[in-house]
C-alpha cells in the first residue's frame, strides 16, 4: 500500500518544503539518480519548466546514506522507485482544460459542485463537447486555474526475486515522518480531508489564482 501525504503547493511552498528536505539530511534527485542543482529546484512549481527539462513532474526525495537500486529502459538507467530508498515526490499539476464549474445551473449534476463521475446522460454529452474542444465551457464560471494534487509517496517494504520481504531503512521512515510533521502543522487541512495545502497556495487559492482540484471535482478549503 504504501505510505503518502498529498498536497497542494506552489512554488513558495516548494522552496520551504525543499528547505526542509535539506534539513533532513535529504537531497532531491530525478529518475537517473543526479542530484537537482539550486537553480533547478527554483523551478520546480513551473511545470513547463519540469516537462521540457525532466520530462515528467515526478521527483524523489533521499539521502546519501540511503540506498538506490537501478533498472534498464531502452538501455537507459533509472532509478526503480520500488526497491530503492526514496519517498516520490510529486508536484502539483495544471488540470484547468478539463474542469467545468456546474453551480450555477443544474445539468444534472449535483448543485453547488463541479462534474462528478456518474453515468447521467448530460455528463456524457459534456465530456463529447469537452474531448472535441478543451477549452469548451458550459458556463462563464469555467474554472481556469485549477491545479492536481501532489504528494510524497514511497513503499516501505518490497519482495526481493526469491518473494523475500525486503524492508527499507528506517532513516528513510524518519525523514517521511519529519516532512509529513511539517506539513501537518505549517498547512491547512481541506475541508474534506483529502490533502493539505500551503500557505502560500492557499493565499492564491484565496484571491482565485490556484484553485486545488482532483479529476473533477473541487477541494473545499476552510
Amino acid at each position: 500500500m504504501g505510505k503518502q501525504i498529498r498536497f497542494f503547493i506552489t512554488q513558495k511552498d516548494i522552496d520551504k518544503l525543499v528547505e526542509m528536505i535539506y534539513l533532513n539530511d535529504g537531497i532531491v534527485i530525478n529518475f537517473d539518480g543526479q542530484e537537482l542543482r539550486k537553480e533547478e529546484l527554483m523551478y520546480l512549481g513551473d511545470y513547463d519548466f519540469c516537462q521540457n527539462r525532466f520530462g515528467y513532474n515526478q521527483f524523489l526525495v533521499t539521502n546519501h546514506e540511503l540506498t538506490l537500486s537501478y533498472q534498464s529502459f531502452n538501455d537507459r538507467k533509472r532509478i526503480n522507485q520500488f526497491e530503492s530508498e526514496v519517498i516520490v515526490f510529486s508536484l502539483c499539476t495544471p488540470h484547468s482544460q478539463k474542469i467545468i464549474d456546474t453551480s450555477p445551473v443544474d445539468n444534472n449534476f449535483k448543485k453547488g459542485g463541479f462534474i462528478i463521475f456518474d453515468d447521467s446522460d448530460e455528463y456524457h454529452r459534456q465530456l463529447d463537447e469537452l474531448m472535441k474542444n478543451p477549452k469548451y465551457i458550459d458556463n462563464p464560471n469555467y474554472i481556469k486555474n485549477g491545479f492536481e494534487h501532489g504528494r510524497f509517496w514511497y513503499e516501505p517494504n518490497y519482495y526481493d526475486e526469491r518473494g523475500l520481504k525486503i524492508s527499507k531503512s528506517k532513516k528513510l521512515d524518519a525523514l517521511f515522518i519529519n516532512l509529513s510533521k511539517f506539513i501537518k502543522k505549517n498547512y491547512r487541512l481541506t475541508k474534506d480531508k483529502f490533502a493539505y495545502i500551503g500557505p502560500d497556495a492557499y493565499e492564491k487559492y484565496q484571491e482565485g489564482v490556484f484553485v486545488p482540484s482532483s479529476g473533477r471535482n473541487v477541494i473545499k478549503v476552510d
